[in-house]
Parts: C-alpha cells; structure tokens; sequence
C-alpha cells in the first residue's frame, strides 16, 4: 500500500469546482457588457447582446458593446402640448 493522503479524494471535487468557477466567471467577463447594459436601463440592450456574442471575441467588438453599454441614457421627451386640456370651456 503506497501512502495516500486522506485528502486526496477531494481534489478531484476540488478541481472540479475550480474549472467550474473559471468557466462562469470567464462567461460573466464576456457578457459584461451586456450585463452592464441591462442594470442600467439603456435603450437596445438587445444590440449590446448580439454585438457582445458575436464580435465580441474580437475584442474591438466586446469594447464597442461596452461603450455602448456605457453610454449616458437618453431621457424620454415628454409633448406637453398634449398634456394640456383642449380649448373651449374651463371647468367641465
């Protein structure tokens, strides 16, 4: 019997859930963008996504997805002429 450490069956779970860390966390860095996007609220976050899947192993694609996950939220222009009540009577 050779010495075998009682530890030594856990490595193998151990490895494991370390490749499995690495795997999700890389996954998490690639999508950044998108999930930046998605916290934030901007507009077309769906572009961010497909840009981010399929330029963004490019690098300059993930960058772009990023900048554009990035960007300032535009605010929604309200008509306040539409707001106002129609002319002809106050009151009724």
């Amino acid at each position: 019997m050779g010495n075998i450490a009682p530890w030594s069956g856990l490595t193998g779970w151990l490895a494991l859930v370390v490749f499995g860390a690495c795997i999700v966390g890389a996954c998490a860095l690639y999508l950044l963008p998108f999930i930046i996007g998605d916290i934030r609220g901007v507009p077309n976050v769906g572009s961010i996504l497909v840009i981010n899947l399929f330029l963004g192993w490019t690098f300059i694609g993930w960058v772009v997805a990023l900048a554009m996950a990035c960007r300032s939220k535009s605010t929604p222009v309200t008509d306040v002429s539409a707001q106002q009540p129609p002319p002809g009577r106050p009151g009724i």
